[in-house]
């Protein structure tokens, strides 16, 4: 169905495309679409349209220029959402545990926005322990500190993806992952260290 340059496909009830390869564009002529039969197309009827050469179109056709061919970096793939947000480095070396909550302020399943300094975080709770990841989604910045705990699994209220809170990692990306933050519990407060 397919050969080297042009393809089309048949013109039976009115559907025809042509397509140049090597220049990325796409030629596309619409009739009566709603009476195509994939029956009525014939092996002899898909082959090399000889009338269109170079940058010609047929006429009344409207050219489709498709974006330019990239090569992705698989372990890259949305990036281009947010990028992750890295730690200060004075921030690394202080070791500086911030009172974020009381212990009883954050039920055991659940997870609360606050701020650590000037860091938002979302502290989330499994059983008796805490866990601290950054404050918004690397998808579109949804607030975490509001989304649905599952076990360990933070899922963002905007559009549903899920983090792993004791890693950060996405649950089905794992070259996505959001900053995590040492947590530590001290005289019935949760502290974050920032």
């Amino acid at each position: 169905m397919i050969e080297a340059g042009l393809v089309r496909a048949a013109e039976s009830g009115g559907v025809r495309v042509v397509r140049e390869a090597q220049e990325r564009a796409v030629g596309i002529r619409l009739g009566n679409i709603g009476r195509i039969d994939a029956r009525d197309v014939c092996d002899h009827e898909i082959g090399r349209d000889n009338r269109v050469r170079g940058h010609e179109k047929l006429p009344g056709e409207r050219g489709l220029q498709l974006a330019p061919e990239e090569e992705i970096d698989p372990s890259q793939q949305d990036r281009c959402h947010a990028t992750r947000v890295e730690r200060l480095a004075a921030s690394v070396e202080s070791n500086m545990f911030v009172p974020v909550a009381k212990v009883d302020e954050i039920e055991p399943g659940t997870v609360k926005p606050v701020k650590a300094g000037e860091v938002e975080v979302a502290v989330a709770r499994v059983g008796d322990e805490f866990f601290a990841v950054q404050g918004h989604c690397l998808h579109l910045q949804g607030p975490l500190g509001h989304g649905v705990l599952d076990d360990h699994l933070l899922r963002c209220p905007w559009h549903g993806w899920t983090y792993d809170v004791r890693t950060g990692l996405n649950d089905f990306d794992h070259a996505i992952e959001l900053q995590t933050f040492e947590v530590r519990v001290e005289n019935g407060q949760v502290t974050v260290d920032v």
